[in-house]
């Protein structure tokens, strides 16, 4: 039997306890700890590969053994849709979703790029790095999903405070005045410029009809990747590295640039010594970091001593900069295991 996209088990025959047991022939044979399988004649086997870096989960049918290649795979953070459920890859066990696929393919298209540009008229760079941040992590991902709720057609975003509702999950489009990438991600922006505005009503299309949509989309001028990071889990504990501490900076960054389970953001700022910090800032600035801005970390080389950073502005063009490169930049340093 072979799978396709129209596979579908019910949810209540995905289990998060499974053993692979290895028999003579070295042919795995994965086998459920909690039963019965035998109420599932669809799905025969659910392999998992929980003990390698990326956590992927495997779901094949029975023939595959006898060398059909009847395989999904799912990395961890990843998602796909089945018997109209959403499941997320939750470090090698499969997470409901509250969200159909339809409506999740509608949200994350797969054919798009999941990074968000932020307008340049609109001073969101704290939260559009974040989001960036928190995409490109598969524990940030899933947090992301998890914001999302679906009310039959209509949808609402969960965000401390004020879960923000959407009718039939309609957004307000305006290019100069909002994010652009995923549809998700932007709802995201408009239910969180809701909640940081003092609004009556947790609807936003009737909040923008009491107030209007410029108005309130205005609350995100300004902010902190430790406010991003609230909005999108209050349990998480993010950690600020003043700029005063490059050498503790640089290390944090050696160490976790590259971790999956933690968010490194970086935000130039201004403090007492405004002046001196900016004279000294322009001094090394040669177009790679802007003063006053948001960026997040992607990764660290090694090899070349070399560190990647995304700028929400322009997020395709990755910037590359030594690591004595950095040091020359004054910033404060955003840190968060997810």
């Amino acid at each position: 039997m072979k799978l396709s996209s129209n596979f579908i088990p019910s949810a209540n025959q995905f289990y998060s306890h499974y053993v692979e047991r290895i028999g003579y022939s070295n042919v795995p044979k994965v086998e459920f700890v909690n039963k019965p399988i035998k109420n599932n004649s669809v799905l025969k086997k659910i392999g998992s590969l929980f003990k390698s870096k990326d956590k992927t989960v495997k779901i094949f049918s029975d023939d595959y053994f006898n060398g059909n290649e009847s395989l999904i795979s799912i990395k961890n953070g990843n998602t796909f849709g089945i018997d109209g459920t959403t499941y997320v890859n939750n470090n090698g066990k499969l997470e409901a979703l509250n969200i159909t696929p339809e409506k999740f393919e509608e949200l994350f298209p797969k054919n798009q790029n999941h990074t968000a540009t932020q307008c340049e008229n609109l001073g969101d760079c704290w939260l559009v790095s974040t989001l960036n941040g928190l995409m490109n992590k598969p524990n940030g991902r899933i947090s992301i999903y998890r914001k999302f709720g679906q009310d039959w057609d209509s949808m609402y975003v969960k965000v401390p405070k004020l879960d923000t509702f959407f009718f039939n999950t309609k957004i307000i489009e305006e290019k100069e005045y909002q994010l652009s990438g995923p549809k998700g991600l932007q709802m995201l922006e408009e239910a969180i410029a809701l909640t940081k505005s003092v609004s009556a009503t947790n609807d936003f299309h009737y909040a923008t009809k009491m107030t209007d949509f410029y108005t309130i989309m205005d609350n995100l001028n300004g902010g902190s990747q430790t406010t991003a990071l609230y909005y999108i889990n209050p349990n998480w504990n993010p950690k600020i590295i003043n700029l005063n501490k490059t050498n503790k900076q640089i290390s944090l960054i050696k160490k976790y640039a590259n971790k999956d389970n933690v968010f490194l953001g970086i935000m130039t700022t201004k403090n007492k010594e405004e002046k001196e910090l900016l004279k000294k800032f322009n001094k090394s600035f040669d177009g790679k970091l802007m003063p006053l801005h948001a960026f997040n970390i992607m990764g660290y080389d090694k090899s070349k001593n070399i560190v990647t950073v995304q700028d929400p502005l322009s997020p395709k063009n990755l910037i590359h900069l030594t690591i004595e490169e950095m040091k020359k930049y004054p910033y404060i340093l955003t840190m968060c295991k997810l």
